[in-house]
């Protein structure tokens, strides 16, 4: 039980603000709940947190949030909860709600003159966009949007030695390098399953340890892996890390890949819970982490179902590129935020390595560029000209698919045209 004594020069409210922010850090999401209504003090970080987003004037003000009617106390204890547990969290959590909601309204204007696919004429100055795929299948954007704002709630659940972990590659490599180096045959072993050779092998002929780690670095890129989804927890943690994590019910030989990915299983408990069931689907599928079986497994990118109504357009598709896109351009302590074309790149190979929809990559690039400007888009690419390479061979190689998509919205000769102010 929390007591005042603990915070004696604080004032009562300051009291109660640590005392949400001690229950909230202390347990999971169930736990964290129970504990601030046993204690009265759910409504205290509610309000707290209203104050913070919602009063013009405030430093975090998000107009977004202060406008979205759609919102209910349950969204708001959410909202709350995660900007307890963690601040940055919260606030990627909010971004990636306010990028959702601007581009759902932005328009992809057709890129040529006429085109002919499969024997119907199209014509420029038509544009297509994500609402308007929304109200075509008959899904509400308030849920879509709701599931952006919660998407990492289930994080809550996750130790915070692996939420806070900034373990680069780079010295993941050197972690496995050191180790093979020093007779790790578990790690050996486990490494050559997953990278199809003999890794002691490979060590020996490599000669140095630095040769070795290059030549890992570019079997895991072949298999468009990375070490944290190989390589167990335990490697990167202290004798405390281990211990935060065998408390919270994790084995420190879990992968820091696998150990994340429960956040998003929670994420959709959580909202379940709530009585969100669209959002909660919605959320517990916006990695899409079982891309690297495509291969083997066709159906992964299937469309989501809500209800009865099966949709073209994968919305966690939507919500995956809406999260990505927030993360690179993010300024972070061990990273500089990232522009637009090196964050456009990345888009084109999350589309073409199966992770997201590339009709829906198309739309959300072809809507940024044109809002960006002809003249802009001119002079920034001169600075990045194999990205742009890159992203002008990609919407050509998707132009067919999406005038597919402007047939089903009626956007073809044989209809009556509904044309776009650009």
């Amino acid at each position: 039980m929390f007591r005042l004594e603990n915070f004696p020069e604080a004032s009562n409210d300051q009291k109660q603000i640590e005392k949400v922010h001690a229950v909230v850090k202390e347990g999971g999401f169930d736990t964290a709940i129970s504990k601030l209504q046993e204690e009265g003090l759910l409504e205290i970080m509610i309000s707290e947190t209203k104050k913070k987003y919602t009063e013009e004037g405030s430093e975090n003000y998000e107009k977004n949030l202060a406008s979205s009617e759609f919102l209910t106390d349950q969204d708001w204890k959410l909202i709350s909860l995660m900007d307890f547990f963690d601040s940055e969290t919260a606030e990627h959590e909010i971004h990636v709600f306010n990028i959702a909601h601007e581009h759902l309204r932005k328009l992809a204007f057709v890129p040529v003159a006429k085109k002919k696919v499969e024997g119907k004429v199209y014509e420029k100055g038509y544009s297509v966009s994500l609402e308007e795929i929304f109200d075509y299948e008959g899904v509400l954007r308030e849920r879509f949007l709701r599931a952006a704002l919660h998407h990492d709630i289930g994080k809550i659940d996750v130790p915070t030695v692996v939420l806070m972990d900034k373990t680069t590659d780079k010295e993941w490599l050197g972690i496995i390098g050191k180790n093979i180096g020093d007779g790790d045959s578990a790690l050996s072993e486990r490494l050559s399953q997953e990278l199809g050779v003999d890794i002691k092998e490979l060590f020996l002929v490599s000669g140095s340890v630095e040769k070795f780690e290059e030549e890992i670095s570019v079997l895991m890129k072949n298999k468009d892996l990375r070490p944290k989804d190989i390589v167990p927890m335990r490697y990167a943690l202290s004798s405390g890390g281990k211990a935060e994590l065998e408390k919270k019910g994790f084995s420190p030989d879990r992968t820091l890949a696998d150990i994340i990915r429960v956040h998003e299983e929670r994420s959709g408990d959580i909202l379940r819970g709530e009585g969100f069931d669209v959002e909660a689907e919605l959320a517990e599928n916006h990695h899409n982490y079982h891309y690297h079986n495509l291969h083997t497994d066709k159906e992964i990118n299937k469309p989501i179902s809500v209800g009865t109504l099966v949709l073209t357009i994968c919305l966690t598709d939507i919500l995956h590129i809406a999260d990505v896109e927030q993360a690179m351009r993010a300024k972070r302590a061990y990273k500089p935020a990232l522009g637009p074309f090196e964050t456009w790149t990345t888009i084109c190979e999350l589309a073409e390595q199966g992770k997201v929809a590339k009709e829906v990559a198309y739309l959300w690039l072809k809507s940024e560029i044109d809002e960006m400007g002809k003249e802009n888009y001119q002079n920034i690419k001169k600075q990045y000209p194999e990205e742009h390479a890159r992203i002008e061979n990609f919407l050509r190689s998707e132009e067919d698919t999406v005038w597919g998509i402007l047939e089903a919205f009626g956007y073809g000769l044989e209809t009556e045209m509904r044309e776009k102010s650009p």
